[in-house]
Formats: structure tokens, sequence, C-alpha cells
């Protein structure tokens, strides 16, 4: 016999539990979608240094300067990972 729980047989306690526990979820999302980001940009960063290095060394202009994820845009990103689920794709 399986037990099934209703919403409205629940404590408020329990409810507020799981509202916490859904929250942290949802946080969770957003750290790991920041940190994919952050790993990413970085990345990109240090290719682009290299290259702009090695364009200096031999007297050439520098071809592309590199700009992260505009702020609204990374929070953009961050709260859409959230509304998704945990883990994000």
């Amino acid at each position: 016999m399986r037990l099934e729980l209703h919403p409205d047989s629940l404590s408020h306690r329990e409810n507020v539990f799981r509202q916490r526990e859904f929250e942290v979820l949802v946080a969770k999302a957003g750290l790991d979608t920041a940190q994919r980001i952050h790993n990413v940009e970085c990345k990109q960063a240090q290719t682009v240094k290299a290259q702009t290095q090695a364009a200096l060394s031999r007297g050439e202009p520098i071809s592309k300067i590199y700009t992260p994820t505009p702020h609204q845009d990374y929070i953009n990103r961050i709260q859409a990972a959230s509304r998704a689920g945990y883990p994000p794709p």
C-alpha cells in the first residue's frame, strides 16, 4: 500500500520545509549556471589574451578584444536556468 500525501494534508511546517528545499534547489541551479558561464568566459579570455600577446610580439595590431557577457544578460541566463530546474542542461 502506497501512502499519498495531498498538499492539504501537510502541516504548515512541512509546507515551509518543502518551500525552503525548493528555494535551495533553485539557488543551486543559479550558482551552477554562474560557475559554468564564468568558467567558459575565463577560457575565452585566456585564449584571446594569448592571441593578443602573440600578435603584439610580432608587431601586429590587436585584432580581437575580449568582452565578457553583459551583466544583465548574465543575470537573465542564471534566472532562466534556475526556472528550468537543476541541473541545467
